[in-house]
């Protein structure tokens, strides 16, 4: 996979205040086209994603996007989960009217909030609790360390009890000779990798992720899916609730 094309990915327009781009109709409409080759690449992780729904096909819950941009991860969810009501947060406006056009046929299933995750006051703009709470490709933008840090215990206050926090992102690896290695197997198109060399600093490695989610309050966090720098990590709240016969022998 296109190095550029995965770092920005779903999430790219997440909020950056300074960047007046993703303000721009133009440039998102033209950046959303350039997108929708890659779909098919794109699916695999987010079906990933939408697997660990501890939910039933009909099961009414309510969960945020943190990061959606055009909504490509929640028409996924919203089509398997009927009972499902998102939340789409996002700093650009015009990536959240695409995602409203892209999600017309759900009949109001999708709210959308344009809230910039850097800034702690996303958290009131969101009005949770929710039963879920999703990021794709959206933590590493939020700012540093600290910041990623204050992220997580502003995550875990929306989450309602049974709660999970479901984050696919980018982390650091352990040194350079592994982003030239990632490099080097995506040269075989037969393996399929989901590789990522993103062109800037990121914020943590997968294993402080899982410390920051821990000391933030989670009862659990684990890192479920992971090929260099890509990774998925799912934090439980307390304890997952289960559909009613979903894991009986």
């Amino acid at each position: 996979m296109d190095a550029n094309h995965q770092h920005h990915g779903h999430a790219a327009a997440h909020g950056h205040a300074d960047d007046h781009r993703w303000s721009d109709e133009r440039f998102v409409a033209d950046w959303i086209q350039r997108q929708e080759a890659h779909t098919a690449e794109r699916r695999p992780l987010f079906a990933k994603v939408r697997a660990l729904f501890p939910k039933g096909p009909t099961e009414a819950f309510r969960y945020a996007d943190l990061g959606a941009g055009a909504g490509h991860l929640d028409e996924l969810i919203l089509d398997r989960f009927a009972g499902a009501q998102a939340v789409l947060v996002d700093g650009s406006q015009p990536m959240l009217e695409h995602a409203q056009q892209r999600l017309a046929r759900f009949d109001g299933r999708a709210q959308y909030v344009q809230a910039d995750l850097s800034d702690p006051g996303w958290v009131e703009r969101v009005q949770g609790p929710f039963d879920a709470v999703v990021a794709a490709r959206a933590v590493h933008h939020v700012g540093s360390a600290d910041r990623v840090r204050e992220f997580f215990d502003e995550t875990l206050g929306i989450l309602a009890p049974g709660g999970l926090f479901i984050n696919l992102d980018y982390v650091q690896l352990a040194g350079p000779a592994f982003q030239q290695l990632g490099t080097w197997v995506g040269g075989d198109p037969d393996a399929g990798f989901q590789i990522a060399s993103p062109h800037m600093e990121l914020p943590s490695t997968v294993e402080e992720q899982l410390v920051w989610l821990r000391e933030a309050g989670f009862a659990a966090a684990e890192c479920v899916y992971r090929e260099f720098q890509t990774v998925i990590v799912a934090a439980i709240r307390d304890e997952i609730r289960w559909p009613e016969g979903a894991m009986s022998s």
